[in-house]
C-alpha cells in the first residue's frame, strides 16, 4: 500500500493480526482500499487509502459533515453555538455571483473584519483564508468561485483553538493549537496535548458529534479553556468524520494508533456496519 505511511500501514497490520483478520491481495482495488476478511471469507472491514474505515460513521453522517453548510444547520438546530456564517451558493450563475458579493459585503460590515473564508467542502485547512477587508473578500470570492460553486464567509473568533477526537462518546485525544497563525493547520511541534476536559465540556462535545450522528470524528473548537465550559465563548468551528490519523501517528506514536484501530475495526465488525460498493 504505497500511499500509506509505513507506520500507519504497520499499525493497521498489527491490529488486523491481533483481531485474526486476513487480507486478500486479489481483491485490492485501484483506489487503494484494503479488504479485510474473517475466517468464513466474508468482508468484515474495508480501509480506505487514507486510513479511514468504511462504516465507522453512517453515510448520512459523512454526507452532512463533509458539507459545512449542512453541518452548521445541524448545529443550529441543536442550539450549539458556532461562528456566525454566511454561505455563498451557486456562484457559477452570474446573477447569483453579483448578489452574493453584495450580501457578503453586508455580512462583513455586520460582524466586522477580519473574516474567515473557506470552501463549503474540504479539509486540512485547504482554501481557508483570513479576510482583512472588503477588497480581500472580493478577490477571494472571484478566485475560488472558479473552482467551487459554494463558499462560506464566517465570523472570526479570536482565542485558543483545540482539536478533540471522539469515538463512541469517549474522548480519544485532545490538543491545543499553539501556533499564532489563525488559519495554519495543526502541525507537529505546534500542539499541546490536553489531559483534562471538564465533564460539562465533554458533554458539549459529545452533543456536537451527536447532532450529526457521528460515531467517530474530530471537532475543532474555539474556547478559553477545556477545563470548564464557557457557554458564551465556546464555538464549534468544524466536525470532521475523517480525523487525521497521520497527525496522531506523529504525536502519539504507532502503538496508540494500533490500539485505536483495534477499537474502530471491532466496532465496525461487531455492528455489521460494512459499506460495500
Amino acid at each position: 500500500m504505497g500511499k500509506l505511511p509505513n507506520r500507519l500501514d504497520a499499525a493497521i497490520d498489527a491490529a488486523k493480526k491481533q483481531l485474526e483478520l486476513r487480507e486478500c491481495a486479489d481483491f485490492l482495488s485501484e483506489d487503494e482500499r484494503r479488504y479485510l476478511y474473517d475466517h468464513d471469507g466474508k468482508i468484515c472491514a474495508v480501509v480506505e487509502g487514507n486510513g479511514y474505515i468504511d462504516g465507522i460513521n453512517s453515510r448520512m453522517a459523512e454526507f452532512i459533515s463533509n458539507n459545512k453548510i449542512r453541518t452548521y444547520e445541524c448545529l443550529k438546530a441543536h442550539n450549539i453555538k458556532h461562528p456566525e456564517t454566511y454561505s455563498l451558493q451557486d456562484l457559477s450563475e452570474t446573477g447569483k455571483f453579483v448578489a452574493s458579493v453584495n450580501w457578503a459585503r453586508y455580512f462583513g460590515n455586520k460582524v466586522g473584519y477580519p473574516l474567515i473564508a473557506k470552501p463549503n467542502q474540504g479539509s486540512h485547512s485547504m482554501g481557508i483564508k483570513l479576510i482583512e477587508n472588503y477588497n480581500d473578500l472580493v478577490r477571494y470570492i472571484s478566485e475560488y468561485s472558479e473552482f467551487t460553486e459554494d463558499l462560506i464567509i464566517q465570523q472570526y473568533i479570536p482565542g485558543p483553538e483545540y482539536k478533540i477526537v471522539l469515538f463512541d462518546c469517549d474522548i480519544v485525544v485532545a490538543y491545543k493549537k499553539t501556533s499564532d497563525d489563525p488559519i495554519k493547520p495543526y502541525s507537529r511541534g505546534e500542539t499541546e496535548e490536553i489531559k483534562y476536559i471538564s465533564p460539562e465540556m465533554e458533554e458539549h462535545l459529545i452533543q456536537a458529534a451527536s447532532s450529526l450522528d457521528l460515531n467517530y470524528c474530530s471537532i475543532d473548537i474555539k474556547t478559553p479553556t477545556l477545563s470548564k465550559f464557557d457557554a458564551e465563548n465556546t464555538y464549534i468551528l468544524e466536525l470532521n468524520c475523517h480525523p487525521g490519523i497521520h497527525f496522531m501517528l506523529h504525536e502519539k506514536g504507532p502503538h496508540f494508533v494500533r490500539e485505536l484501530y483495534k477499537k474502530l475495526l471491532m466496532d465496525v465488525i461487531s455492528k455489521c456496519k460494512i459499506v460495500q460498493s
